[in-house]
Order: structure tokens, then C-alpha cells, then sequence
């Protein structure tokens, strides 16, 4: 903070709001902007996401499960971590009590390890599925997915109650450049090696092993699906059965797709903010200059993470088979539908793909165009036209 005011010219006046206010900074700046559409498209996002997996009752029961939980994970990331960090750089003082500074670093904390859990449960259940299909059926049931996902939270909040436990406020007294009274809200530990200890035990159970486990799980889901295998290939006279097998395949390896996905964006965002932290702990106290480099790179650092939670719905909607339909459904919308009824005769079309035949010449085609989902999920293009004669130039 002593570098930013090293500058200022003589005369100037500064209070303690300009010291406390940093909302006019550049980097402050553009930290509101990122924070901001972060949470206008996770937020979005994720409720798409929820109202999707409502819809679609086709889906793998299982991936169903586990993804809802993410969204979930996700949407309480959007809600609870967004607004404290983005109100934190505009008023650097917190306000927000023992309490919440208690409860907030916590349950967010919760949060971001349930998503990660939830991400190795369903490699291994992938893997389980697709690998030995025969142990699947009878692992993979209702309940037992309901207290996966259960454990997920229970796990989670034990390995994070520390956090509940050390966080305190702290009240420091700046005398440079004017005098202001900083209220933190950090994690007072009994010794620095318990804090250096706790950190590299997160590294490895959030990180470490979970991203491990799950390259190890996807690599052989991939060598399984992916793989040339004779079953598969079409023969002269199973064309059918051989079309259903192809189309069991092709869901398989869109549903690991999505999650694969979801896996190596969740590792790009948070392992740079997680090496940072361990950095602050085992780096030199005497390094002033490299530690001031490190603080001003640590909240876009941490901003990266918590846009995971935007991110893992705009890859769900991008390789969702029914985003894509709805997507191609408003495409079909644009055009330029016309039939062939008779004058003055509305009528309300559901197709897909194909166009319908064109007006006959004298009359004129009003269109109104919808494409929506219907209770199974599956994407509806109604097309209402009114088709009237030409009457002296007048419709």
C-alpha cells in the first residue's frame, strides 16, 4: 500500500475513505468487471443447467445425479462468493461481522471441495459403468448415488472446519499515508507450521489425488470408447441392432465427454490459485518485492477459480444434445416457412429439419415462429402462419 501513495504531490490531502474506497483503481476496476460477468453468466447459467436436467428424463440416472449436485455446488459458489469478494474491492474494510466471517470462508470453502469430490465420484462411476458394466448395475443404484453424493458434503465439511474454527477478525492500524483502522477477516493459526501443514494436506486431497484418480479413471474409460472394436462396426445384415449399439456408444462417450470437460477446466482454474497459496507459505519473509508481486496477482488468481462455477455451465450447454436442437430449432425459426393452405387458414406446424412446400403465387405468408422443450425434453419447433390473397396490392 506504501507504493501507491509514494508519489503523491505536495499538498494533497488523503482520508481515510480514499485509503478504505478502491473502487476507482484500475486493477479494482477491473476486477468489478470480471466478478460482474462472472456472476451474470454463472448465475444464468446454472439455472439453465437446473431446468435441463429437469427435463430430461432419458438421461443416465446417475450422471444426472451427480451433475445437478455440481450445478448446485456451482450456483452457491455464484451467490455466496461473488458478491463478498466483489463488495471486498470496493470497501477493503470488512463490515460483515465475526459471524459471516466465520460462516462464508467456510461454506465456500465447502463448496469448492464438494464440486471437486463430485468430480472424482463420477470418474469412478464412469468408470465402473462403462469398464465393468455388470458391477455397475448393482453399485450404481438409486440410493447408494444419493449417499454418494451425501458423503461428498460430509467429507467436505469435516476437511474444511478448521477453516470455521481459525477465522477471526483482525484489526490493523495503518499510520502510512494517513491513519485508518483495517478490518480483516483471516485465519489466526496456533503455529505457522500447523497452517503450512493444512494447506499441503488440501493441495493433495483436492488436487493432487483427485485430478490423479481421474486421469488415471479417464484414460482407461477413453482406451474403452474410443478404441477400434469389432463389435461395433456394421455388418451386412445387423444394421439395426449395430445403429442402437453405435447410438448406446454415443451417449457414452458424450456423457464422459462432458465430464472430462468439466474436470481439466476445474484443474486450469484452480491450481494456479492453490500454488499461490502454498507459495506464501513456504516463500522467503525477506523477499518484500516478489511477495507485493504475488499479492497483486492473488485476487485475479482467485478470480480465476471462482469462474469455474461459470464455465462448467457453458460447457454443459455447448455439448448438451438438446441445447443444440434448441439451438437448431431457433436457426429454423429465422427462415422463411410458408405452406400451402388455403386463404385466410391458420395452422400450427411441429418439425425439426425439413421446410414446408412453398406459398402459392398471389397470396402472402404472417409467420410467428417458437422453439421450445416439452415435458420429455425433447425440442418442439411450432410454427403458427397466416396466409392470406393479394387484393389490389393490399393484404
Amino acid at each position: 500500500m506504501n507504493g501507491t501513495y509514494a508519489d503523491l504531490p505536495a499538498g494533497f490531502q488523503l482520508s481515510a475513505a480514499d485509503i478504505l474506497f478502491t473502487y476507482a483503481r484500475p486493477t479494482s476496476i477491473a476486477l468489478i468487471v470480471l466478478y460482474s460477468a462472472i456472476f451474470l453468466v454463472g448465475f444464468t447459467g446454472n439455472l439453465v443447467v437446473l431446468a435441463l436436467l429437469q427435463k430430461k428424463s432419458r438421461m443416465d440416472k446417475v450422471a444426472n445425479a451427480f451433475m445437478l449436485n455440481l450445478a448446485v455446488c456451482d450456483l452457491l459458489v455464484i451467490c455466496l462468493c461473488v458478491p463478498i469478494n466483489l463488495g471486498m474491492e470496493v470497501y477493503k474494510s470488512y463490515v460483515y461481522g465475526r459471524v459471516l466471517c466465520k460462516t462464508l470462508p467456510y461454506v465456500q470453502a465447502v463448496v469448492v471441495s464438494t464440486s471437486v469430490l463430485t468430480l472424482t465420484v463420477v470418474s469412478l462411476d464412469r468408470y465402473m459403468a462403462i469398464c465393468y458394466p455388470l458391477r455397475a448395475k448393482v453399485l450404481s443404484t438409486k440410493s447408494r448415488v444419493k449417499r454418494s453424493v451425501l458423503a461428498t458434503w460430509l467429507v467436505s465439511a469435516l476437511i474444511m472446519l478448521p477453516i470455521a474454527i481459525f477465522s477471526e477478525i483482525e484489526v490493523k492500524n495503518i499510520v502510512y499515508p494517513v491513519q485508518v483502522d483495517l478490518v480483516l477477516c483471516t485465519e489466526k493459526w496456533p503455529s505457522t507450521a500447523a497452517k503450512k501443514g493444512y494447506d499441503l494436506g488440501l493441495f493433495a486431497v483436492l488436487l493432487v489425488l483427485p485430478l490423479g484418480t481421474m486421469c488415471v479413471t479417464y484414460r482407461k474409460i477413453a482406451l474403452k470408447l474410443w478404441r477400434r472394436d469389432s463389435v461395433f462396426q456394421k455388418r451386412q445384415g445387423e444394421h439395426c441392432r449395430m445403429n442402437s449399439k453405435s447410438n448406446v456408444m454415443h451417449g457414452r462417450r458424450r456423457v464422459v465427454t462432458v465430464f472430462m470437460a468439466l474436470t481439466a477446466f476445474f484443474a486450469l482454474s484452480w491450481l494456479p490459485y492453490f500454488c499461490l497459496v502454498l507459495w506464501f507459505d513456504f516463500h522467503d519473509p525477506s523477499d518484500l518485492v516478489s511477495a507485493q508481486e504475488a499479492a497483486g496477482v492473488f485476487p485475479f488468481l482467485l478470480c480465476l477459480g471462482i469462474a469455474n462455477s461459470a464455465i462448467d455451465p457453458i460447457c454443459y450447454c455447448i455439448s448438451d444434445r438438446t441445447v443444440r436442437k434448441f439451438m437448431r430449432g431457433l436457426r429454423e425459426c429465422a427462415k422463411e416457412p410458408a405452406g400451402d393452405d388455403a386463404a385466410g387458414i391458420k395452422q400450427r406446424l411441429s418439425y425439426r429439419s425439413d421446410r414446408p412446400t412453398p406459398a402459392r403465387p398471389g397470396q402472402e405468408s404472417l409467420k410467428s415462429c417458437r422453439a421450445s422443450l416439452d415435458g420429455k425434453g425433447r425440442v418442439v419447433v411450432t410454427v403458427s402462419m397466416t396466409k392470406s390473397p393479394k387484393r389490389g396490392g393490399i393484404v
